[in-house]
């Protein structure tokens, strides 16, 4: 349901103003509206009010918090994350403090996390090109680091790139080089070319040219044999390896010592920045403050006697009347309670609706679960889902998957009911084992009554959804389109009984009367609608048709459950048939699932809600306490 708003104009001596932005944010209630207040309590305010300025004093405080904020949060983008306890201390106390503090902080964290970064780049490089020094140790020429002679180190990806460098080396070389190749223990195939140092940097330059990688040197072991590359590279790695712990742990050290202060100091800065902002859409006289907002009615009362209580009488609370005009202004705050609760989660996907028309989340909760019950129709896919939607509901704590299973639970239900009313358990085999007969249609053979009952349930469906277009049209003072809508539900009515009459021999002596209505009508709704007004009424119809793929959906899943069901005597073998039914019937419930959920919230979203569409909603934006900085938002229940 839509909440009724209340909407409030609060004035009290400037003084006050930041305790009192203070006080409804720690209630987190009001919707600060940024339209002045006319009058209150008859008298015209609004000719001496205007918009708030801040004091430099105010501004060089805003300055001084956000810029404490962002060397906060750069100082929590360095740091590892922790659990710290929160000090028993005054925030604004020790901001001041904190704020030559941080800049030390920040320059030391800084350094701790580069080094680390260094240290993990020279730990890949150093494992990297130990694995390659250990591959090659046996192919190495003995006695080269004494000669003129040098290498190069290469990964080989195929036999192409084999192919390759052997072209590079004769081109550059002239032929006096040597490759040889060795495995990793990674099974990468590598390679050390061997040549004379002059040619060196030219291959080096070549290789680069043709993208192969060869193995720069670490930093550390350049300038060394062979041997005495392997044995730097065994002895440096356990050193950064240390280095690295250390500083780790220098990190986390300070993370669970200075954390819980600088989440104190910034939960603090957040509410006098919110604070701060929230002025922005205030207005003043020569003395006070105004503020004009809106808040559930509820609140009211429960409000007024806490602000009697902190400001003993210097801050006034009006309330002021929701004129037809306001309407369009009016924030809307859904709330939905008991069964209807989990439907929300499916509401919230369309845009917010205005505050004089309705809340979708009921009529989700009593059409959607029937739908799909008529779309899956069968007890034995009905019992499975149910059992699903209860480990949802009761073995995870995520609130969407709760609200989820709580959803499909009563869609499962309605599947059990209807198919018991097909007098399906597995399609068929409830009726070969268990005795199950339909007892209002059997969607196997009754194709054209399922059809029309489709229709029927489709009809009262757009029904329900044309009258609540014409409610909120009337609301909103469109009277012509109020008429227009009005006169086509009469249409439709009319249409519909006269087409029940051609069947019906008890409706025949209506006939004559509807013609005439339909005569009246139909010059009405021309006027009322202009020339596409016939179109419109043609549009109705197509969406009441749409509801057939009720039955069409249910008519695939019976006769997919009729093949599994069938496979026993196909497959030759009793139980290659069982597990092939089973798994039949497992694709089929999956498809079950998908399915009606898709087109039941089609029927909704695109044939029903486009009867009562209304100008959007404004969302209800109260000024409250923003969430912890561990991820979750501060859902304070008003």
């Amino acid at each position: 349901m839509i909440v009724k708003m209340a909407r409030v104009v609060a004035i009290g001596p400037k003084e006050d103003l930041m305790a009192f932005l203070a006080l409804i944010r720690q209630r987190g209630i009001l919707h600060i509206d940024d339209r002045p207040p006319d009058k209150v309590n008859g008298e015209d305010i609004k000719s001496r009010l205007k918009t708030l300025h801040l004091d430099r004093k105010v501004l060089s405080r805003r300055i001084f918090f956000e810029e404490l904020r962002d060397k906060i949060n750069q100082l929590f983008s360095l740091l590892p994350p922790t659990t710290s306890r929160r000090p028993f201390l005054n925030p604004e106390n020790i901001a001041e403090s904190l704020a030559e503090t941080v800049d030390q902080h920040l320059r030391q964290c800084r350094l701790w996390r580069d080094r680390l970064e260094e240290l993990r780049r020279q730990i890949v490089a150093l494992r990297h090109f130990n694995e390659f020094l250990t591959a090659i140790a046996g192919i190495i020429p003995e006695g080269m680091e004494n000669s003129s002679l040098d290498h190069i180190g290469v990964e080989i990806r195929d036999q192409k790139a084999m192919e390759e460098l052997e072209r590079l080396g004769v081109k550059v070389t002239g032929g006096r080089f040597e490759l040889a190749t060795a495995m990793t223990d990674d099974h990468q195939l590598v390679g050390v070319i061997t040549t004379e140092k002059e040619f060196i940097e030219k291959i080096r330059a070549a290789l680069k040219g043709q993208q192969i990688h060869d193995y720069a040197l670490p930093a550390d072991l350049q300038g060394l044999t062979f041997p005495e590359q392997r044995a730097a590279a065994r002895r440096l790695l356990p050193l950064y390896n240390s280095e690295q712990e250390a500083l780790t742990d220098k990190l986390t050290v300070f993370s669970k010592r200075w954390r819980g202060i600088y989440l104190l100091v910034l939960d603090w800065l957040d509410e006098q920045l919110a604070l701060i902002s929230a002025t922005a859409s205030l207005f003043e006289t020569e003395m006070c403050f105004v503020i004009s907002g809106w808040l559930p009615l509820a609140e009211l009362t429960i409000l007024n006697r806490v602000i009697e209580t902190e400001f003993a009488g210097r801050v006034i609370v009006h309330e002021k009347e929701i004129h037809e005009q306001d309407l369009a202004h009016v924030p809307t705050m859904l709330r939905n309670r008991g069964y209807f609760e989990p439907f929300e989660l499916l509401t919230r996907m369309l845009p917010i609706p205005g505050y004089g028309s309705f809340d979708m989340t009921p009529f989700i909760g009593l059409f959607f679960p029937i739908f799909f019950g008529m779309m899956l129709g069968d007890m034995g896919y009905g019992l499975l889902l149910l059992v699903a939607a209860l480990i949802l509901t009761k073995g995870v704590r995520n609130k969407t998957l709760q609200d989820v299973g709580k959803i499909f639970g009563v869609a499962a239900v309605y599947t059990i009911i209807f198919g018991w009313l097909f007098g399906e358990c597995f399609g068929i085999l409830g009726n070969r084992i268990f005795g199950l007969k339909p007892l209002l249609l059997d969607r196997h053979t009754s194709i054209m009554p399922m059809f029309s009952f489709a229709l029927a349930i489709g009809f009262i469906h757009i029904l329900v959804g044309m009258i609540l277009g014409t409610i909120i049209s009337f609301r909103y003072q469109k009277k012509q389109e109020a008429l227009f809508k009005l006169t086509s539900i009469v249409i439709m009515l009319g249409l519909a009984l006269l087409g029940g009459s051609s069947f019906s021999p008890a409706l025949s002596p209506l006939q004559k009367p509807l013609l005439l209505t339909l005569l009246f009508a139909i010059p009405v709704v021309l006027l009322s609608g202009g020339l596409l007004a016939p179109l419109e009424l043609l549009r109705h119809v197509g969406n009441i048709v749409s509801y057939a793929r009720i039955m069409a959906i249910g008519l695939t899943s019976v006769l997919l459950a009729q093949v599994a069901n069938s496979m026993v005597g196909i497959m030759g073998s009793v139980w290659l048939g069982i597990l092939a039914g089973i798994m039949l019937h497992g694709f089929n419930i999956i498809l079950g699932i998908f399915a009606p959920t898709i087109h039941a919230l089609r029927l909704h979203y695109v044939e029903f809600f486009s009867k009562i569409v209304g100008d959007d909603g404004r969302e209800y934006k109260p000024l409250a306490k923003a969430g912890d900085h561990t991820g979750s938002a501060d859902s304070k229940p008003l």
